[in-house]
């Protein structure tokens, strides 16, 4: 072949093809059919629907958690994503500070966080996603003079029902500036208490002789907007979307607290422990926080005394640990106590070193436990800072708990099949799963067996609205009946999908009460007098081994936003 002839045509053929565009390219190669497709439109802040510049569009495919695609706004709120391939997606829009707004359910419209369908070449232009403008709190901290409180510490606080218990929720910290003013701000819409959680001036109690009478010690109890120590009697504000709300002032003052001194002693050998670290945990809280409640964490003296103040009445577990482990294992333990009107001296904390908690995962039927990634945890109701490993379960359905610490525990095996549960654990014969894992300083000794079953039962349905259409969105709740709602882990939630589907897998067989609500965080359902008052809305459910039951529930509309 004469290369020198053929060179030119074969260059000429190249820049044909090469002055085609690609998109018209791949359209060829289809047959003319473009199959990508695109979506146009712009993000807009409410309540004012103004342009929101360089926020972020994204499709997720899926339950994927990782966008598909995803582009910024420009600096007119537009975007445009082309390119993705056909399929279902959702579709969000979203920026540091601004939160999604509901999505009603029905409607055609395409929404922030709502799915769309792409068929291939299909443009859908015009799209409007809203997102909510983040709201503000800024007041002026205050001493008993009148006068501004430079660098305290304060939480912006949401009312919710984790888990079925009130519970705060910090939603932000604040530190007032030298003029005593502080600002939260990226805040959502909703109910906020704001507390005043630390001064330093005023954490450092005072004490009075009162003749011969108890110790009056004068501190600094965490105060709220409305000026009180007293959650109940707290003004709480209402933000809007946007809102900017000024003058929230609080005054603090010193308060009347109790105190508690004691020593932090080896469990063993009786000795004092030099360097220990003690909190106190609130067992009895009409309402839960999720951090540290304003607990001080004391390291004690070379004499093993500590001193914790800033109490009020109620019952406490008085923990103490070692920061470093003691010949290889975490040292710690705990006692109860109950605070009246009075402080206390001599309360001695004993602590132990951790145990090794050894045990087998059986099958109830003798059969071969699931494979996968097992682990075998113990929960307690005091929090004790230093945890126990997880016991990964081997091949042989062996594992070990390391380091557990002084208390009584519940048992939960994580990583099951959804159609497994478990169906018993003992320790000797200690029936486990009723009274919990004792783990005491003179060692547990018998090894704990737990056993499962296959035969899990299972529930699922649909929930309606008042007006018959589907629910789109809200929870389930499948709570037990009897002494068996002690327990948190005996109680099942699931979510209503955008249809009004819900499925609950995994569930132990006995008697229940359904409940579908639009919103499980403002029913605290786990508490006596809210279930005791509810109950009768729920829908009763007996489940056997192996049942598998569908339902029909009614959503139950939210008497108001906080448990």
């Amino acid at each position: 072949m004469d290369i020198k002839r053929v060179l030119p045509g074969i260059l000429a053929v190249a820049l044909l093809f090469a002055s085609v565009p690609w998109r018209s390219r791949a359209s060829a190669s289809l047959g003319g059919r473009d199959t990508k497709a695109s979506v146009d439109g712009t993000v807009v802040s409410l309540p004012s629907g103004a342009a929101i510049r360089y926020a972020n569009v994204e499709l997720f495919s899926g339950k994927a958690k990782t966008a598909a695609y995803s582009v910024l706004t420009d600096s007119e709120g537009r975007f445009s994503l082309s390119g993705p391939a056909p399929g279902e997606y959702r579709l969000v829009a979203s920026k540091t500070g601004y939160s999604v707004p509901e999505i009603a359910c029905g409607g055609s419209d395409v929404r922030n966080g709502g799915t769309i369908d792409l068929a291939a070449g299909q443009n859908i232009a015009g799209v409007r996603l809203e997102l909510l403008a983040p709201a503000a709190i800024e007041g002026t901290v205050y001493d008993a003079n009148g006068e501004a409180l430079a660098w305290a510490s304060l939480e912006a606080l949401r009312l919710v029902a984790n888990g079925g218990k009130r519970s705060f929720a910090t939603m932000g910290f604040a530190e007032t500036d030298d003029h005593g003013r502080y600002r939260f701000f990226h805040l959502k819409p909703g109910e906020y208490y704001v507390s005043v959680l630390r001064v330093s001036s005023l954490e450092h109690p005072a004490e009075s002789d009162t003749k011969g009478q108890a110790t009056e010690v004068k501190g600094f109890r965490p105060v709220y907007y409305g000026d009180t120590v007293d959650a109940r009697a707290a003004t709480t504000v209402q933000l809007k979307a946007g809102e900017e709300f000024s003058g929230a002032d609080i005054s603090v003052r010193p308060s009347e607290v109790l105190r508690v001194r004691g020593r932090v002693l080896n469990g063993v050998t009786g000795e004092a422990m030099k360097g220990a670290i003690t909190f106190f945990q609130r067992l009895d809280p009409e309402v839960k926080s999720n951090g540290s409640g304003g607990a001080s964490f004391v390291e004690n003296g070379d004499d093993g005394r500590y001193t914790q103040s800033n109490l009020t009445p109620g019952r406490y577990a008085a923990i103490a640990f070692t920061a470093t482990p003691i010949d290889h294992r975490q040292v710690g333990g705990f006692r109860e106590i109950e605070l009246s009107n009075s402080s206390l001296d001599d309360v001695d904390i004993r602590v132990y070193p951790g145990e090794d908690i050894r045990g087998t995962l059986e099958m109830d039927d003798g059969g071969k436990s699931p494979s996968g990634d097992l682990k075998v945890s113990l929960y307690g109701s005091v929090q004790m800072p230093l945890r126990a490993s997880n016991g990964e379960v081997k091949p042989d359905g062996s594992f070990v708990i390391s380091d557990a610490l002084p208390g009584t525990y519940d048992v939960r095996v994580h990583g099951l099949p959804e159609d497994y549960f478990v169906k018993s654990a003992r320790m000797g014969t200690v029936d486990v799963l009723e009274n919990g894992v004792r783990i005491g300083g003179g060692g547990s000794g018998a090894a704990l067996v737990v056993r499962l079953s296959a035969a899990a039962a299972r529930l699922d349905g649909t929930v309606e609205e008042t007006e018959g259409k589907a629910a789109c969105r809200g929870d389930v709740v499948l709570i037990p009946e009897g002494a068996r709602r002690m327990r948190e882990e005996n109680y099942f939630p699931a979510k209503i999908d955008s249809s009004g589907h819900f499925a609950i897998h995994g569930i132990p067989a006995g008697d229940y009460r359904a409940f579908a609500w639009e919103d499980a965080q403002s029913v605290a359902y786990r508490e006596p007098a809210v279930i005791e008052a509810i109950e009768g809305s729920g829908t009763r459910v007996h489940l056997d081994e192996g049942d598998k039951q569908t339902l029909k529930l009614q959503l139950i509309a939210a008497a108001g936003k906080s448990p």
